[in-house]
């Protein structure tokens, strides 16, 4: 709906997360254009990062195949 009307895909995660990094997958899962998950500072960020860069790697070697 929102891609129909031209608006932009924002997932953000909100201050105070836990270590979960599911959030990474539901931007993915969502097509979402941008995350906003803050610099790559403390370890809760760290873990949605490190989950985006997991989940590239995986559809990188589906489109190998």
């Amino acid at each position: 709906m929102a891609r129909q009307a031209g608006i932009k895909i924002v997932v953000s995660h909100r201050s105070g997360e836990t270590n979960d990094d599911f959030i990474a997958d539901f931007a993915v899962a969502v097509g979402a254009d941008f995350v906003k998950f803050g610099a790559p500072a403390r370890g809760e960020r760290v873990a949605k990062y490190n989950r985006l860069l997991a989940i590239s790697n995986e559809l990188k070697s589906l489109q190998t195949k």
